[in-house]
Formats: structure tokens, C-alpha cells, sequence
């Protein structure tokens, strides 16, 4: 018979310990939470092995295990079990260091990983901005708002006396000559951390990979149960997770889909901003816009009377980011429409900030699941371990 090494690390417990999942220890191996679970698929599941794993410090196994992506935090687990060893708070912890293991600039995974770090992580877009503005000459207006309302841009006299967000952050080397370069590190960090995953995924296969069929299509079902939150729905202690993550999804699609258009407006029509309540893109940027804060203000709730389970530094980042987007895109409009100058362009400031924040931390804090979990249930078809029973009926 061929045996088997186990290598265990110490440090490796105490950082799952560290990260979220202290009741590590409290598991006896009873295996109610593979039971319970509606996620887990009948061949090998979890959280069970992950539960055993994680008390041995086996860092390898876990950090090349795909199923930790399986599981959506429903709590069913920690519900029903009967020492309180929390398995889904284990393998949250366990996904937050899987994100920090693969990201291909780790100071910065550092600086969101941590609440005390988190002022510094702040630090870094505002120092942008700032940068930016003492570029284009108008850092001294953020001490005095009000004088840009009787700027006018580009010899345009019929800006004077109004605001126009513009003003302080023109559209080309203001915003895009900032943003598009945050935007695309952002898409190139994703894609070394996913193609990192994917190497150590296949590098020591736990099931064997066979691919059938286009690429297109394996992804599909992914992408449209992520569109669907099909196995959120499963969850029962939890369920209403569904509903709010589907509400905060969509909301930052409508916004993605409104600053897209709103480019073809500003480039190809050469129709700058901004635009009258009664546009389409208005209307789907305000419609995006409350929803995103409706669904971050149902998340905190849900979170903060959670029963079950515990709320890590993690999730909270993310919900603080998420409403900052909302309340600050909002508050700016809302302001501007009020005519309160001061108010109007301090709250763009600050919106912006959440904006470069998102785009700069996206591959390395909470937000990065909808990736990592993407590939990892692509993955998990490919090497064909089955669907959950629950989501064939």
C-alpha cells in the first residue's frame, strides 16, 4: 500500500485562527456539516476533509483544495453543529488566505487583510487624487469649492454658475489618465492571482480533470449561476443572503453598464456630463445607484443580526465599500442638484475614492470571490465531481 506524507504547519493553524476561524479546535469529526450541507456534491464533500485539514495545518492540500470556493458561508453548517466549530467561518478564512497566497503584489493584500491597516489602504487613492489635482492645477479648490462654480470649461460660459463635477476632475487628465491605468492593474492582478490558482489547482489534482466540450460552454453555467445566485438560493439558515447578493450584483452591473455608456456619450457623441434626470443613462445610473444602496444597507442589517456564524474583518471591508459607493454617488448628485457646491464636490471627492479604491483592491480583498469562485466551480465540472442534489431537483 502506498503511503501518504502529511505535512503539517503549525503557523498555519494559528493563521486560519488569526483570519476568522478560532473554533477550529472545537471540531470532533461528527460530519453533520456535510450532511446538512445543500452545496456539498455526493462525491468527497464538504466541509468535512476541510475541518480535518485545517486542524492538521495542512497548507498545501487546503491552498490547491477548490472545494473552500464550493461552499457560500450559508451557515447551515455552523447551525446545525453540535460543538460549535463554525466550519463555515474555517473555510472563509481559509478562502482570505487563499486570495493573499496567490496575489501577485502582496503588500497590498496586506493592507486590506488587516482593520488597522485599513487607514493606509485609504491613504493610497486619496494621494492619488491629491496627485492628480495638483497636476491640473486645482488643488487649491479643494479648500474652496464654491470658486468652481464660476469656472467654465474649455471657453464653455454656459458651465459658469453651475456644477459641473468636471471642474475638478476633467474627463481626460483627470479622470481617465488615472483610472483606466487603475482599472487595467486591476484586470492584470486578477489574472496572474487566477492563473496562479489555476496552475496549483491541476499541479496535484485531487480528482481527475476531463474536459469536454468549448471553453464557452463550461464557463456558461458558471457565469450564469453566479448571474442566478442559484446556489445561494439553496442555503436555508441564511437565505436571504440570496437576495441581497443578487440586488448588490446587479446594482454594480447598472453602474457598469451606466459608465459605459456614459464614455460612448463623452468620446463618440461628444455629449459631456452632466446629463438631464429624464436620460436613459441617468435614469439606469439612479436605479443602479439605489439599489446598490438599498442592498448595502440589507446586507449590513443582515449582518449585524446575524445568529450564526461570525462577521470578519472581510466581510466588513467589503459592505463599507459597497455602501461608500452608493451613499457618496448618490450624495454628490443629490448635492449638485441642491446647488450646494461645497457639500456636492467634497462627497465626488470622496465617491472617487471608493471608486479608486475598488479598482486598485478588487483582486485582493472579499470582492475577488466572484472570480476565485467562478474558476473554482469551473473547475469542479471539469473534474466532473457532480452537481448537489439539491440543485438537480
Amino acid at each position: 500500500m502506498a503511503k501518504k506524507i502529511v505535512k503539517t504547519d503549525l503557523d498555519f493553524i494559528k493563521e486560519i485562527i488569526a483570519n476568522g476561524g478560532d473554533s477550529v479546535k472545537k471540531c470532533y469529526q461528527c460530519a453533520t456539516c456535510s450532511v446538512v450541507c445543500n452545496l456539498a456534491p455526493n462525491n468527497s464533500p464538504f466541509p468535512r476533509k476541510e475541518m480535518v485539514m485545517a486542524q492538521w495545518g495542512m497548507k498545501d492540500a487546503l491552498l490547491k483544495d477548490a472545494d473552500i470556493w464550493l461552499c457560500h458561508q450559508c451557515a447551515d453548517c455552523t447551525a446545525y453543529c453540535p460543538r460549535g466549530a463554525k466550519p463555515g467561518d474555517v473555510l472563509g478564512a481559509l478562502r482570505k488566505i487563499t486570495i493573499e497566497e496567490y496575489a501577485p503584489v502582496k503588500f497590498l493584500a496586506k493592507l486590506v487583510s488587516k482593520p488597522a491597516m485599513w487607514p493606509f489602504a485609504f491613504l493610497l487613492p486619496v494621494v492619488i487624487l491629491l496627485i492628480d489635482l495638483m497636476l491640473n492645477g486645482k488643488l487649491q479648490y479643494l479648500a474652496n469649492p464654491q470658486a468652481l462654480v464660476d469656472l467654465s470649461i474649455e471657453g464653455e460660459h454656459s458651465t459658469v454658475g453651475k456644477i459641473v463635477f468636471a471642474k475638478l476632475f476633467p474627463t481626460v487628465t483627470g479622470i481617465d489618465i488615472f483610472f483606466l491605468p487603475a482599472a487595467l492593474f486591476a484586470v492584470v492582478c486578477f489574472w496572474i492571482g487566477l492563473s496562479n490558482y489555476w496552475k496549483a489547482l491541476n499541479s496535484e489534482r485531487s480528482y481527475p480533470v476531463m474536459f469536454q466540450g468549448s471553453i464557452i460552454g463550461l464557463f456558461a453555467g458558471v457565469i450564469w449561476e453566479a448571474l442566478t445566485s442559484a446556489r445561494f438560493k439553496l442555503c436555508n439558515t441564511m437565505k436571504v443572503r440570496s437576495t441581497t447578493h443578487l440586488l448588490v450584483f446587479w446594482s454594480f452591473v447598472g453602474l457598469a453598464l451606466t459608465t459605459a455608456t456614459a464614455s460612448v456619450y463623452e468620446w463618440v457623441l461628444r455629449y459631456p456630463s452632466p446629463y438631464p434626470l429624464y436620460d436613459p443613462v441617468k435614469i439606469l445610473g439612479n436605479i443602479s445607484g439605489i439599489a446598490l444602496i438599498i442592498g448595502a444597507i440589507w446586507m449590513i442589517n443582515t449582518r449585524s443580526t446575524l445568529k450564526v456564524g461570525t462577521n470578519s474583518s472581510f466581510d466588513w471591508l467589503l459592505l463599507i465599500v459597497v455602501a461608500g459607493l452608493g451613499f457618496t454617488g448618490m450624495g454628490a448628485e443629490i448635492f449638485r442638484l441642491m446647488n450646494l457646491a461645497s457639500i456636492a464636490y467634497w462627497t465626488y471627492f470622496i465617491h472617487l475614492v471608493f471608486v479608486m479604491f475598488l479598482f486598485i483592491y478588487a483582486p485582493f480583498f472579499k470582492i475577488a470571490h466572484l472570480a476565485y469562485r467562478t474558476l473554482a466551480l469551473a473547475y469542479s465540472n471539469l473534474a466532473n465531481r457532480g452537481e448537489p442534489d439539491a440543485l438537480q431537483e
